[in-house]
């Protein structure tokens, strides 16, 4: 589980948050994240394993990517991450090619900003 949550990691300290954790416990088959930093102390969210079916690393890292910031960043004033072709929605993790990968909803479902982990940037003021 910490090497599906560490790109998204990387890309919240580049981008966002340079001090971001997340804890992830695994307890009877169900796993559970909380951040260290969430401004609402709501950031957990359970998934049963056994109602996933087999998951590849990609996929885990795209729903970590999808389900982690839909629950910490909504108090941010700005979409997170920003999308670099519009000012007004965040990019989307989805599958690309098998890679997990920062999507414009924009586009299409086109080709992929880049990948989740390699997100640009500097953190910005909160």
């Amino acid at each position: 589980m910490e090497e599906a949550v560490a790109p998204l990691v990387a890309d919240v300290r580049r981008t966002l948050k340079p001090d971001f954790e997340v804890q992830i416990v695994i307890d009877g088959g169900v796993w559970m994240w909380s951040t260290c930093d969430s401004a609402r102390s709501i950031g957990e969210a359970e998934w049963y394993v056994e109602d996933d079916g087999p998951e590849d690393l990609a996929q885990l890292v795209v729903k970590l990517a999808y389900e982690i910031p839909d629950f910490d960043f909504d108090d941010e004033l700005e979409p997170w991450p920003p999308c670099p072709h519009h000012e007004d929605h965040p990019l989307y993790p989805r599958l690309r090619g098998g890679e997990p990968s920062w999507v414009c909803p924009d586009a299409g479902g086109g080709p992929p900003i880049c990948r989740i982990g390699e997100l640009e940037g500097s953190p910005r003021a909160r």
